[in-house]
C-alpha cells in the first residue's frame, strides 16, 4: 500500500467514524431526557453556539471534500519531449505496461499498482508468483530490463523507477 492509499483510507475511516458518532449521539439523545433538557437549555440561552457548530460542520465538510479530491485526483507523468512537455496519465501508463508484462511473463508477474510521485517518479508494484530465490532474482532482473526498455521506447522515460515486489498466489 502506498502512502497516498494509506492517507485516503485514513481519511475515509475518519469520515465514517464521524458519521457513526453523530448517529450514535442523536439516537442516544432520544433516551436521555435530562441531557436533552440541558442541551436545549444551552441552545436556547446561547444561539451563537448553533452558528459555531454549523460553521465547524461546514469546515469539516470542506476539508473532507478537499482531502478526498487531493487524494483521488489524477496522477500524470511529466516528460520533456524536445522543447515540449508531455503529460501522461497513470492509467495510460498502466494500459501500456500491463499487457506487455502479461505477454512476456504470463503466470509469473502481474501489476499491483502504478504510482507517479511529483510528476516525474514512477513506482510499479508487482505481484510475483512463489518460486525459488535464485529464479525470483533472475525473473526480476529480466522484468526490470523489460520495463526499462518499454518505458524508454514508448514514452521516452529514461529516469530510474521503483519496483515494489509483493508475493502472491497467482
Amino acid at each position: 500500500m502506498t502512502i497516498r492509499q494509506a492517507l485516503a483510507a485514513a481519511l475515509q475511516l475518519f469520515v465514517l467514524f464521524a458519521f457513526f458518532a453523530l448517529g450514535f449521539f442523536f439516537v442516544s439523545l432520544s433516551f436521555l431526557h435530562d441531557v436533552r433538557t440541558v442541551l436545549f437549555g444551552v441552545l436556547l440561552d446561547r444561539p451563537d453556539l448553533c452558528a459555531l457548530v454549523g460553521i465547524g460542520s461546514f469546515t469539516a465538510a470542506l476539508l473532507s471534500a478537499f482531502g478526498f479530491y487531493a487524494l483521488n485526483r489524477g496522477q500524470y507523468l511529466l516528460l520533456q519531449m524536445g522543447h515540449h512537455w508531455l503529460e501522461i496519465d497513470r492509467e495510460v501508463l498502466r494500459q501500456t505496461v500491463e499487457p506487455a508484462l502479461r505477454k512476456e511473463f504470463a503466470d509469473k508477474l502481474t501489476i499491483s499498482h502504478i504510482e507517479i510521485a511529483r510528476k516525474k517518479e514512477v513506482e510499479i508494484g508487482l505481484f510475483i508468483a512463489p518460486m525459488e530465490e535464485e529464479e525470483r532474482e533472475q525473473l526480476l532482473l529480466r522484468a526490470e530490463q523489460h520495463l526499462e526498455t518499454l518505458l524508454r521506447e514508448r514514452f521516452g522515460y529514461r529516469r530510474p523507477f521503483k519496483v515494489q515486489v509483493l508475493t502472491s498466489k497467482l
